[in-house]
C-alpha cells in the first residue's frame, strides 16, 4: 500500500495546477494519470479568453508571455451563418491580468445582463447584440475585445513541469478501479502490467475530465455533456473561422496555432444524433473552407454547465471538467480548472469553504446555460445583420 496525504486523479491542466500548489504548500501529493503524461495531447481549439490568462497569472504570479508559452495573438475573427459573413479585426492585446473583477462581482454583473437581454428582446439593435456576444464571450466590461492562442499541449506541460519541479509525484497509465471512500483507500490499477495496488489518501481529488472516474463511481452516473469532434489540419489560412447553424445551438470553428490548424464542431441537445449531424455539419465546413479530407477525427465530451458536483463524498472533490466546469457557449475550461484549483487548494488550507469560493462561478454558469440560446440567436442575427452575403 502507498500512502499520500494528497491523491489526485488526472493530470491535465486542473490536476497540475491543483498539485503544484499544494506541492507549494509542502503538501505530500500523488498523481494517477491514465494516459501517458507527456505525449498526451488534448482536444482543444486553443483560444485563451481573458479569465483563462488572468487565472493563470493569479496561479504562477507571471503572466503567459513571461512564463515563455508565448501565446499569438488572433487577430481576424471570420463568422458565418448560412449565406452571410462578417470579418472581424480584432486587437492585437493580451488581456490585462490585474484587470479581473471579484467572484463577488459576478452576480452583480448577471443582475445587469439581464436587462441588457430584455432591451435586446424588446427593441432589438446592434449595442445591446454586441453586449450580449461580449458577456457570452467572457469579456469583463473594461476587457478590450481580443482573443489569443496556443497549443493545449503547450500549457498542460508547463503545468505539469511546474507541479514535478516542485516535487510532485506521476504514475502514468494508471488510474482507480474502486474506492472505499469511509476507509479513504483507493484501489488502483497499472494499465500496462493490470497489477492493481492500494493507496491510502486523506483527501482524493478528480480532476480527470468530463467522463471522470471518480464522479461515476461516487455518483452513478456521468454528468450532462455535449459531443465535441476536432481534428489537426493543414493551416490553409490565419484567421480563426466559426460558422453558426442557424437555430442550433452550437457551431463549428477553424483554428490556426502556429504550423497547423485545429478543425471541429460541437452542438448541444442532439442527443443520439451528436456524432451523424456533427460529422456531416464538420464535412460540408470544410469543403466550404477548401480541405478536402478531415484526417484523424478524434471525439470528446465538454460538460454542458448545467450539472456541477463539487464534492461527491467526504474527502472527495472535483475539479475542472469532472466537476462541470466549463463554459457552455464557448466551451473554454481553462479558466474554471485553474480557478476551480486555486480556491479548492485554499479551502483545504484552511480558507473559504470550496463551494462557498465557488458558488458565484457556478451560478454564472448556471445562468450563461440559461441563456445560451439567446447567444447563439443573437450570434446569428448579429452576422447577418452586420455581414455581407457570401460571393
Amino acid at each position: 500500500m502507498r500512502t499520500t496525504e494528497y491523491l489526485i486523479i488526472g493530470a491535465g491542466a486542473a490536476g497540475s495546477t491543483m498539485g503544484y500548489l499544494l506541492r507549494k504548500a509542502g503538501k505530500d501529493v500523488l498523481t494517477l494519470e491514465m494516459l501517458d503524461a507527456r505525449t498526451k495531447n488534448k482536444l482543444c481549439a486553443g483560444l485563451l479568453e481573458p479569465p483563462a490568462e488572468r487565472a493563470f497569472f493569479n496561479v504562477f504570479g507571471m503572466t503567459m508571455d513571461e512564463a515563455g508559452l508565448d501565446p499569438q495573438p488572433i487577430v481576424k475573427l471570420h463568422l458565418l451563418c448560412g449565406e452571410r459573413e462578417l470579418v472581424k479585426p480584432l486587437p492585437n492585446m493580451a488581456a490585462d491580468p490585474k484587470a479581473a473583477a471579484p467572484a463577488s462581482q459576478l452576480e452583480e454583473k448577471q443582475n445587469n445582463f439581464g436587462e441588457i437581454i430584455r432591451s435586446y428582446l424588446l427593441r432589438g439593435g446592434k449595442a445591446a447584440a454586441r453586449k450580449i456576444l461580449r458577456h457570452a464571450l467572457g469579456y469583463g466590461d473594461h476587457d478590450v475585445a481580443s482573443y489569443r492562442a496556443l497549443p493545449r499541449k503547450r500549457l498542460d506541460d508547463y503545468l505539469l513541469t511546474r507541479y514535478q519541479e516542485n516535487g510532485g509525484q506521476v504514475l502514468d497509465r494508471t488510474t482507480i478501479c474502486s474506492l472505499d471512500v469511509k476507509a479513504h483507500v483507493a484501489t488502483c490499477i497499472d494499465l500496462r502490467t493490470k497489477e492493481k495496488f492500494t493507496v491510502s489518501y486523506k483527501t482524493l481529488i478528480g480532476a480527470d475530465g468530463a467522463a471522470s472516474v471518480v464522479r461515476r463511481m461516487l455518483t452513478g452516473k456521468m454528468q450532462n455533456h455535449a459531443l465535441i469532434l476536432e481534428a489537426s489540419v493543414p493551416l490553409i489560412r490565419e484567421e480563426t473561422v466559426v460558422e453558426f447553424a442557424s437555430g442550433a445551438k452550437g457551431y463549428s470553428w477553424y483554428a490556426p496555432r502556429g504550423e497547423d490548424a485545429t478543425l471541429g464542431c460541437g452542438y448541444h441537445e442532439l442527443g443520439k444524433k451528436d456524432s451523424g449531424v456533427c460529422r456531416q455539419r464538420l464535412q460540408d465546413f470544410a469543403e466550404r473552407l477548401g480541405l478536402k479530407e478531415i484526417k484523424h477525427l478524434r471525439g470528446a465530451l465538454l460538460p454542458k454547465g448545467n450539472d456541477v458536483l463539487l464534492q461527491p463524498g467526504e474527502d472527495v472533490y472535483l475539479l475542472g471538467d469532472a466537476a462541470g466546469l466549463a463554459d457552455p457557449f464557448t466551451g473554454g475550461g481553462i479558466h474554471y480548472a485553474m480557478v476551480s484549483a486555486q480556491l479548492l487548494t485554499n479551502a483545504l488550507l484552511g480558507g473559504e469553504p470550496y463551494e462557498e469560493a465557488m458558488a458565484p462561478y457556478v451560478r454564472n454558469l448556471g445562468k450563461h446555460y440559461g441563456n445560451l440560446g439567446i447567444y447563439f440567436r443573437t450570434a446569428c442575427q448579429f452576422i447577418s445583420r452586420l455581414g455581407k452575403k457570401v460571393s
